[in-house]
């Protein structure tokens, strides 16, 4: 295993790069995306997903503050005209640019083949800038969402689907419809069982997400005609068992 160098590490091949949270892994995707971006790649055909709305937002904002430095950086050095790395070095850091920034101008050339052409760089930035509203920055169940919906005769979905990241008022919605199937008509006892046991649409809905968060769960849907008939005549049999109670206690 060795350290990731955002600045001078391959751009081609598999990566798998292991990070915990707050190591910096939004700041060196910056990186390496504005390092596809200087090597000629049109950022529209750059997918970065993240799993979370908000670190989409994040990514996104800081992505192009960086583009923006880095066009003002770019359009400097193209008026100077200095070739000499320890002098546009001094010059960026003279104009208070990041460290950031500075970094992409100190690594090393044979990785960064941009660094022999700065005029070139800069109509490269200035091309990701101006298409930066179709750059795909997105959620994982985003990028999947846009997918389906751009292709949805391949896909053979509807039009019209709403992705949902958050099921469980779904979820609490059909354990009321089944509640009021399963109660209004019912007998007092199985109602006064359920009260007492604590069998509600609310608790149930919460045993679904329970249940429904583990990987690799997997939940049956619905029973077989006979199935439902076996398990009304057990039910049946238990109510008749706890009111006998009820009349000899």
């Amino acid at each position: 295993m060795t350290n990731l160098d955002a600045y001078n590490c391959s751009l081609s091949g598999k990566k798998l790069v292991e990070a915990g949270a707050g190591t910096g892994k939004t700041y060196n995707i910056q990186i390496l995306l504005l390092r596809l971006v200087l090597q000629g790649i049109d950022i529209r055909k750059i997918l970065v997903v993240t799993f979370t709305d908000a670190a989409t937002a994040e990514l996104r904002d800081r992505t192009h503050k960086i583009l923006n430095e880095m066009r003002e950086a770019l359009k400097l050095l193209t008026e100077t005209n200095e070739k000499n790395q320890n002098k546009y070095l001094k010059t960026l850091a003279e104009a208070d640019f990041s460290d950031q920034i500075q970094g992409f101008f100190a690594a090393k050339n044979e990785m960064n083949p941009w660094l022999d052409n700065f005029p070139e760089a800069l109509q490269r930035v200035k091309f990701a800038l101006a298409n930066f509203d179709q750059a795909v920055i997105s959620t994982i169940h985003g990028f999947c969402y846009k997918m389906l919906s751009e292709n949805a005769f391949e896909s053979q979905l509807r039009f019209g689907l709403e992705v949902k990241s958050d099921i469980y008022a779904l979820m609490t919605e059909i354990a009321y419809d089944f509640f009021r199937t399963f109660l209004y008509n019912a007998e007092p006892l199985r109602i006064l069982i359920c009260n007492n046991e604590g069998i509600n649409p609310t608790n149930a809905a919460d045993f679904i997400k329970k249940v429904h968060s583990q990987i690799g769960t997997e939940i049956k849907w619905g029973f077989t005609k006979q199935e439902l008939e076996n398990c009304k005549e057990k039910l049946s049999e238990l109510e008749k068992e706890i009111a006998q109670l009820f009349q000899e206690f």
